[in-house]
């Protein structure tokens, strides 16, 4: 709940959330009301975290309504440390797709066990992302459940010439992992928000709301420029950087190129820059369809 967040990130969360006023619905649930009313804009997370802390983090810091598509992540569940079995957890005893994490609570005598993301699945066979979580299945299949938003021939009513519509995806990453969608689902009118810079030293040396200028001072003072590419990230080697462009520097050289547009960001205010220019060409396609 104590981790740190950027003022601009914030921000752009609600830029996104605000899109829809006036036009607000529940697409997530399906039936009669997600029909009727329909999101233009709807938000996701996708991480390999577990939902037990991401719940507490988004309802401690006020972010909890922004995500419409849902929050897809490792279960997390407290069970006792005395046996190995219980038969009410979501495995119902011992799986490997459990991974355990002992309380520092001691007097409670519980243990944290999270369920891998992917046992939904049946598992998955991707080499890019780790066993619990692959982002490329997962987004698939936030695609797969997204109410459809009608075509302009569908508005006028003509059914014959109704197609399947496909979203705009505009992805906000910085971990190895979100490369893996960027090269697989991702396509040429999508949008990669690529994180450039370093990860915080002391991750948990700060907490709440945070300026660009203190989270800088927090990762370090380095020489990274959002003109650094590909190539150019790789060649500077900063330490400890966010690895998602140098991820997707190594699959170019296997032959993998996204086909996305990429733009990366540093800042919260860069981050948010980048967002209102994207909702702001989205509501003008949506005012010319």
């Amino acid at each position: 709940e104590s981790m740190p967040f950027l003022i601009g990130v914030r921000g752009a969360l609600g830029d996104i959330d605000s899109t829809n006023d006036g036009d607000r619905g529940d697409c997530s649930k399906g039936g009669d009301d997600a029909s009727q009313t329909k999101l233009l804009v709807g938000q996701a997370i996708v991480s390999d975290g577990n939902d037990g802390f991401i719940g507490a983090y988004l309802k401690r810091n006020g972010m909890r309504n922004y995500f419409s598509h849902g929050i897809e992540t490792n279960a997390a569940f407290w069970e006792s440390k005395i046996g190995d079995f219980n038969e009410n957890s979501p495995s119902g005893g011992k799986n490997d797709n459990i991974a355990d994490n002992e309380s520092n609570n001691t007097t409670c005598n519980e243990r944290l066990r999270i369920q891998y993301h992917s046992a939904k699945y049946g598992g998955h066979s991707c080499n890019r992302c780790p066993p619990n979580l692959c982002k490329s299945q997962v987004v698939n299949d936030i695609l797969s459940r997204i109410v459809e938003i009608p075509t302009q021939s569908s508005r006028l009513g003509d059914s014959a010439m109704q197609q399947p519509y496909r979203p705009r995806i505009v992805y906000i990453g910085d971990g190895s992992n979100d490369a893996c969608p960027a090269l697989h689902v991702l396509n040429e009118n999508d949008v990669l928000l690529a994180r450039v810079g370093r990860k915080r030293r002391d991750p948990n040396s700060k907490s709440g709301a945070e300026t660009d200028e203190d989270a800088i001072e927090g990762h370090g003072k380095h020489e990274f420029h959002p003109e650094m590419h590909y190539h150019e990230v790789e060649a500077h080697g900063a330490v400890n950087a966010f690895p998602i462009l140098s991820t997707l520097r190594k699959a170019e050289k296997e032959g993998l190129h996204p086909k996305c547009r990429i733009c990366v960001w540093r800042s919260g205010k860069d981050l948010r820059s980048h967002v209102r220019r994207i909702l702001d060409e989205t509501k003008r396609a949506w005012v010319e369809d």
